[in-house]
């Protein structure tokens, strides 16, 4: 009798087991899929090549990327159609303009003698990001 009900136990626990990682599978997708909500592209078109951080993006039509993180730091990645990327550092900024809501992002570009610089950018729901000086 003793030995029926040790294997019946067991044979609890390793459906329990089995049961706990599949949850945590199913857990571990919605996670992924959540955090992937919180990057978005902006597209948009330099009429001059643009220092962002260090490199330099050519003229021409880029995508922006925004990875929102947990703090107030965000990545943004710039990639030229032409295959130039950079990634720079930028925090939120604070009581953004609202005349912005609705409309597409702007791009702020900062002049440096001949040279621009990517500054920042306020996206359609009126979030500012400002690049982080390198």
């Amino acid at each position: 009798m003793f030995c029926r009900s040790y294997f019946h136990v067991k044979e609890l626990v390793n459906r329990m087991k089995k049961l706990m990682t599949i949850g945590a599978v199913i857990l571990a997708a919605c996670g992924l899929t959540l955090a992937q909500g919180l990057v978005d592209h902006v597209n948009v078109h330099f009429n001059n090549p643009v220092l962002v951080g260090s490199t330099t993006i050519p003229a021409g039509d880029c995508s922006i990327q925004i990875v929102r993180g947990s703090s107030d730091n965000v990545m943004l990645t710039v990639r030229a159609h032409s295959g130039a990327v950079a990634t720079v550092l930028a925090n939120r900024m604070d009581e953004m303009d609202t005349e912005n809501v609705g409309k597409d992002a702007e791009v702020f570009l900062t002049r440096d003698g001949n040279d621009y610089r990517f500054d920042r950018i306020i996206l359609p729901d009126h979030t500012g990001l400002e690049v982080l000086p390198q």
